[in-house]
């Protein structure tokens, strides 16, 4: 309401809106001809380490599912009654807007770069020694270390914007000097009379490899639609080829791909022998991407319960860029299905649905790993099933002080993998003097003791506090089908407090003084978004415009990411 009218009254304003928990649009009103306009939005997100390796992913572009085939080929012409830009839905009825209601994206002749510069700087402060840092798709400089690093010193690192026409998201990886791999980390603060805290645990880093496991029966499943053509669906056959070259002669094994049909290698999985390789081999060579996405149907395939497992260690490897129109009804369903299969998602392409694949593989009790570059899927798939071969930690509990009233997410910690961080979020009504992890390590009990002499005061633990319970919530919303109850109110309440966009709240700024006179006319237009380097032309999610007769400029704009521990806090401003 708030920029509506200020909309109508000709005043500069900017709405930003919900769209999914990573996705979100930015409306600007009356933006005069020649003029500029500057958004700045604020965010913290946090990072962790897997396999000792850290890393801040930043994307460059949106890759869009599969459009309806009735979605208009141009947006609808508004009247001129008033001056705006379009926002990603008109409809703010439903809280589970989906991607069908963007607008659609006109043809982009050059997909592979963007029409405005990308600047984008990291300074770099983990509180401990690191090797310099190394940019995984994009050609940075290092321009000296980062100011405040604080312990260990830190890195700043720039990408320029003639380098920036790659849209891969830009993914920079560091590890930590030998001797200063932090083993536990808490990161605390106090806001709204109540007190946050972020426990970051290294679990126990087993030497050599992993002792041999049970039998297991493996379900490979791939993402063949439309959204998958060109680079995505070459980096599935290596991760596929990759995954299959793993198993040994007493593991089972099956492919499943999936585009709005379903195939499958054999009927069911079969015992790995010289002649079902071969078989797997052919298979997964004449894979090739076409056709809409229907995900329901490979999941509870490959999920669903097969009475002649025989005591086997059941794993479902599901590769997709997780570019489907409503994600959200297939987490409950996940849940439902995996019974004691763990699903591992596997995000293939320069621009895939992490959102959505890490909520999946955490119903599913295993983990999200992605690829972005062909030339690393196999490095990358050996990695995950070293991973996968054996649990680290199990029977994960958190100990707090006696007296101590606290809620912690995840409220359900699942198994702890090789290489895999804990990450969870406290709010508790007092400081923590200490905090303790306990669970079994193999057949052996293990236990940690944090005290005040690991925990350190950092700004926006309260933020990611309030994203994790605000996701649970929503969960728990998508699973009653009550949008409108005592839960919505408690997203609502949480949101308000801890100044976060939600589905039932947004971020608005309005100028004091009108620019737009009553007489004077203006137009709407939906500038190109980027597109991601791995999709097909035509799949792309638009950026608004700035209403204005003369050629609007869209900027993304410059970015500076300021990564301190397990905390990143980054902010995006023109330049």
């Amino acid at each position: 309401r708030t920029y509506t009218e200020a909309r109508a009254e000709g005043k500069q304003a900017g709405l930003v809106q919900w769209q999914r928990p990573n996705l979100f649009t930015t409306a600007v009103a009356n933006l005069e001809p020649g003029g500029e306009v500057t958004v700045e939005i604020e965010y913290q997100q946090s990072l962790a380490p897997d396999s000792g390796v850290w890393s801040l992913r930043f994307p460059l572009a949106r890759l869009a599912p599969d459009a309806p085939a009735s979605a208009p080929s141009s947006p609808p012409t508004s009247p001129p009654s008033s001056t705006t830009t379009r926002t990603a839905t008109t409809s703010r009825s439903s809280s589970m807007a989906t991607l069908a209601s963007l607008p659609p994206m006109p043809s982009i002749a050059s997909p592979a770069r963007l029409d405005s510069p990308v600047h984008l700087s990291v300074d770099l402060a983990p509180g401990f020694g690191i090797f310099p840092p190394i940019s995984l798709h994009h050609a940075v400089r290092h321009v000296g270390p980062a100011p405040g690093a604080g312990p260990g010193g830190g890195h700043r690192v720039e990408l320029n914007a003639a380098e920036a026409g790659d849209l891969r998201d830009f993914v920079l990886r560091w590890k930590p000097l030998p001797g200063t791999r932090p083993e536990a980390s808490l990161f605390q603060e106090s806001w709204g009379g109540r007190h946050q805290s972020l426990l970051v645990l290294a679990p126990p880093h087993p030497v050599g490899p992993p002792p041999p496991g049970p039998p297991r029966e493996i379900v490979f499943v791939v993402d063949v639609s439309g959204s998958m053509a060109g680079a995505s669906i070459e980096q599935a056959r290596l991760a596929l080829e990759a995954g299959i070259e793993t198993l040994g002669p007493e593991d089972r094994f099956n492919v499943l791909a999936f585009s709005d049909s379903l195939s499958k290698l054999f009927a069911g999985p079969q015992r790995m022998s010289p002649d079902t390789r071969r078989e797997a081999l052919d298979f997964i060579g004449a894979l090739e991407a076409s056709g809409g996405t229907v995900m329901e149907p490979a999941l509870k395939a490959a999920l669903g319960p097969d009475p002649g497992q025989g005591g086997r260690v059941r794993q479902v490897v599901f590769i997709t860029d997780g570019a489907i129109l409503d994600p959200y009804a297939l987490h409950g369903r996940i849940q439902n299905w995996a019974g004691e299969s763990r699903l591992f998602m596997v995000g293939i392409g320069s621009a895939p649905n992490a959102q959505f694949m890490r909520k999946a593989a955490a119903y599913g009790r295993g983990t999200y790993t992605a690829i972005g570059d062909p030339a690393q899927a196999g490095a990358i798939i050996r990695g995950l099933f070293e991973k996968i071969g054996g649990v680290v930690l199990s029977e994960i509990e958190i100990e707090l002080p006696s007296g101590v009233e606290a809620e912690v997410q995840p409220a359900r910690i699942g198994d702890l993998y090789r290489g895999e961080p804990l990450v969870v979020a406290i709010e508790s009504d007092q400081p923590l003097a200490w905090l303790g992890v306990r669970g079994r390590a193999g057949e052996s009990a293990w236990s940690l003791t944090l005290d005040a002499r690991d925990f350190e005061d950092r700004p926006g633990v309260h933020v990611l506090w309030a994203r994790k319970k605000i996701g649970a919530l929503l969960d728990e919303i998508r699973m009653s089908g009550d949008s409108g109850g005592a839960r919505s109110k408690a997203v609502t309440a949480l949101a308000l407090e801890h100044h976060l966009v939600s589905p039932y709240t947004s971020l608005v700024a309005v100028e004091k003084i009108a620019r737009r006179r009553d007489h004077e006319r203006w137009v709407q237009k939906a500038a190109p978004g980027p597109v991601a380097s791995s999709a097909p032309p035509g799949l792309a999610v638009n950026f608004a415009q700035g209403a204005t007769p003369a050629a609007g400029q869209l900027v993304l704009g410059a970015a500076s990411l300021m990564a301190a521990g397990a905390l990143a806090r980054a902010g995006r401003r023109r330049s």
